[in-house]
């Protein structure tokens, strides 16, 4: 019998009822007939329809060609090409005929412990040939298979919210070792890996309850972290490949979390022991990174998670740059607990920054890349705010409303009671003597007013825009806010500033942003200006530094 002439579902439905699922011979013929039938079932909902509520039912016999297919390939016929090819036939069709259909999708849904059961089958025959250092020819269909597997369980529930909850309250709380989510991410096939993200993206859908499951329980995290490992190596690709749609769709299951406001819990989530900042949470703090700099008009107007995000980011800001000036104390050998004190133009710490050699800690690195992160996510946040705030009325409420996430950044403290503000500003001044000033049109090298022969800092030198993002900051938080204005003079900030007026060509632009920080903090501040009149009159000032007139744009 010709496969096509059993297209009709009836003629379907009388094959599915009469098969023996013992005798191999009747299966190509089966086969035919959903190859058939599913390639229609794909564009045309009303056949969905009419053949998911006809009857007799579909549903038994489908239901029992699963079971069939489950047993023996449980059983370890998993090789043999006669249920293997009858699989992906099945999974094919039944993928199709519940796509949209909440009938279909209920009816089906018992199916799903059947299909779960089959995808850690193949999942775990593909990660015994890695293990035995062996790549199989026959690994491409179960590649195939997991794959047809996985859009199965994807339209299963998706869009059905009843079966959604089912569907996310099991794969939560599954043994680690039986989930299939965690399997499917790591297996070396990179299109079950996306029809995997899919699922999960699906699944959290306007949904905060189900991502706050995925943050929070054992096996959401090592999920959200597996999805972070395969971003960090796919973060260069072209978005014409494979792994760059694995990039795009990892980045929108993320900006779905930032969304719902569970930034703070994935980070806290992903720390590692001993390490100031794991590769999870770097991985993260990119992500955020981006998502900020396009904030959803939406979550603009969540006042509260824009608040927690930014007090919480502040948090985490402090946190590295203790450790960062810590490392940096170290480096210098200046074990001195206090670094609190005013300075002048030119910093305490330059003979000590001008040794040939550093000892880094390996760790500093990685804060610092972190610091980068956080500064330009804050920054984001802050502009973002000012933006709103210039289109609104200026009654005080709704000024106050709009400025809650400069006020969750300033007041933020360490454990130790010192503020944001006077944290940044120490950091800076010791980078500044940390980190010598590059121009490569000169030659010579030092840490102040002067500049530094490429190459010479190895030890350093890969520590780019540190200082200008972070001073750009500062600039941010200082704009028409004069208790900040203050605060920055009362630390001795403003010869910080003006020691960063100059050209550096490991932080482009360094001298363009402090200017403007330099002009955020003389605005309408008398006391400031006195004080940037005092150096102007006291100390030439080098070619590279130009200070405004005072409120200057």
């Amino acid at each position: 019998m010709h496969p096509t002439s059993l297209s009709q579902p009836s003629q379907l439905l009388h094959l599915l009822s009469t098969l023996q699922s013992q005798n191999p011979s009747e299966n190509p013929v089966l086969e035919g007939a959903l190859n058939v039938l599913s390639h229609q079932l794909a564009s045309d909902k009303a056949l969905r329809v009419q053949l998911g509520s006809q009857h007799p039912s579909i549903w038994p016999p489908l239901h029992e060609l699963w079971n069939a297919i489950a047993r023996a390939q449980s059983a370890g016929t998993d090789t043999d090409d006669q249920h293997s090819q009858l699989l992906i036939s099945l999974a094919k069709f039944t993928r199709n005929l519940i796509a949209d259909v909440p009938f279909n999708q209920k009816n089906a849904y018992p199916l799903e412990p059947q299909i779960r059961q089959l995808i850690y089958l193949h999942t775990a025959w593909i990660r015994h040939g890695i293990e035995r250092g062996k790549f199989i020819h026959s690994w491409n269909k179960s590649f195939v298979t997991t794959r047809l597997l996985t859009q199965t369980l994807s339209n299963l529930v998706t869009g059905n919210e009843e079966l959604l909850d089912q569907f996310w309250d099991v794969h939560m709380t599954i043994p680690e070792e039986k989930s299939v989510l965690l399997r499917l991410l790591g297996l070396p096939d990179l299109r079950s890996v996306l029809s995997v993200l899919v699922l999960v993206i699906n699944c959290i859908h306007e949904s905060s309850g189900r991502g706050h499951a995925l943050v929070t329980t054992s096996i959401g995290i090592r999920v959200c972290i597996s999805v972070l490992d395969r971003l960090e190596a796919f973060s260069d690709a072209s978005e014409l490949e494979d792994g760059g749609k694995i990039f795009e769709l990892g980045f929108a299951l993320f900006s779905k979390l930032f969304q719902f406001g569970l930034f703070p819990e994935l980070y806290s989530r992903t720390s590692v022991d001993d390490e100031p900042v794991s590769l999870s949470q770097t991985t993260l703090l990119k992500l955020l990174d981006s998502f900020c700099h396009s904030i959803p008009n939406q979550f603009r107007d969540q006042y509260d998670h824009l608040s927690n995000l930014a007090g919480f980011l502040a948090s985490v800001f402090l946190v590295q740059a203790e450790s960062s000036q810590q490392f940096i104390q170290r480096a210098l050998g200046d074990t001195s607990p206090d670094h609190n004190g005013p300075r002048g133009v030119k910093g305490s710490a330059g003979s000590a920054a001008q040794e040939a050699d550093f000892a880094l800690d390996g760790r500093l690195p990685g804060v610092w890349v972190a610091l980068v992160l956080l500064s330009t996510s804050l920054s984001s946040i802050l502009l973002a705010e000012q933006e709103r705030s210039r289109g609104t009325c200026m009654e005080p409420e709704v000024v106050r409303m709009t400025r809650v996430c400069h006020e969750a950044t300033s007041a933020s403290r360490n454990p130790g009671g010192s503020g944001f503000i006077e944290e940044l500003i120490e950091l800076l001044r010791l980078l500044d003597a940390f980190l010598p000033r590059v121009n490569f049109a000169k030659s010579k090298r030092s840490t102040h007013g002067k500049e530094a022969v490429p190459g010479q800092t190895a030890d350093t030198a890969g520590f780019p825009y540190l200082k200008r993002d972070l001073v750009r900051l500062l600039g941010i938080l200082s704009h028409n806010c004069k208790a900040i204005q203050d605060r920055i003079r009362l630390r001795g900030g403003i010869p910080v500033v003006l020691n960063l007026c100059v050209v550096d060509d490991r932080n482009p632009y360094l001298r363009e942003h402090a200017l403007f920080a330099l002009r955020n903090l003389l605005h309408d501040n008398p006391e400031n200006q006195a004080v940037v009149d005092t150096f102007r009159a006291d100390e030439p000032r080098g070619p590279n530094v130009m200070v405004h007139d005072h409120g200057a744009n």
